[in-house]
């Protein structure tokens, strides 16, 4: 009997080891740390989110934070040459200016999730339960936004002004004043079409890290959404 006690205390001893190393049933890597928070069962975002913030001594720009599904990343790749095939097919000088810009950026599978840490507390349906491994992005407040223009061999980084808005930009450089229309791609990976921009009076302005992207001009039918692909790829893009 004695015996027996002492087998179901070593293999009860043996399941708890196990369990702390491997039963982790939610797993959140903090990119740029060694920090891994490991959660036992399925845990809500707001939690995640809270002990993240304890995790870091750094300022989180909260507009920047990305949740990220290594598991879903091949829909990223897949998207990417979709459209490096499109742009080495149009076989253009801005096509290819355009495909090498967009090499030189990061994409990872970023989930459409709300990361303001006092909606994801408050409101109910902006703090869903996770399960699963994850990777979280916390990046520090950026101090620039970035230009990608076909016509240019590379993206152009431009310095955040204080109270500027898209024309504001625009008119302080006399190559980009013939801008008639952009997307812009914000920090929270809101994306949308700005038109009219030096003559309308609705004032864009621009959160810090997002993207201007002037479109590609006069395509074929073939590819007639391949601007719309490019949006929804750059809502991926990480500034690592």
């Amino acid at each position: 009997m004695t015996h027996s006690i002492v087998k179901l205390v070593g293999y009860l001893v043996i399941y708890f080891v196990c369990l702390g190393a491997y039963g982790s049933v939610t797993q959140i890597a903090l990119l740029h740390s060694d920090v891994s928070l490991n959660y036992s069962q399925p845990e809500r975002f707001s939690t995640i989110l809270e002990d993240a913030y304890k995790s870091t001594s750094t300022q989180i720009y909260p507009l920047g934070i990305a949740l990220i599904s290594p598991h879903k990343q091949p829909l990223v790749e897949q998207r990417k040459a979709a459209i490096f095939n499109a742009l080495d097919s149009l076989n253009t000088s801005e096509s290819l200016n355009l495909k090498t810009q967009l090499k030189n950026l990061i994409f990872q599978y970023r989930e459409t999730i709300d990361t303001n840490i006092t909606k994801v507390k408050e409101l109910k349906q902006f703090n869903p339960m996770l399960e699963g491994s994850y990777q979280l992005y916390l990046p520090t407040r950026p101090d620039k936004v970035l230009l990608i223009d076909s016509q240019f061999e590379s993206s152009i980084p431009i310095k955040i002004v204080p109270n500027f808005s898209l024309r504001d930009y625009l008119l302080t450089d006399n190559t980009l004043r013939n801008y008639k229309k952009v997307w812009l791609i914000q920090a929270d990976k809101t994306a949308y079409l700005a038109t009219n921009i030096l003559w309308k009076n609705t004032a864009y302005f621009l959160s810090p890290g997002a993207i201007i992207y002037k479109p590609l001009q006069k395509l074929p039918k073939k590819y007639k959404y391949l601007n719309e692909e490019i949006v929804d790829l750059l809502t991926f893009r990480l500034d690592l």
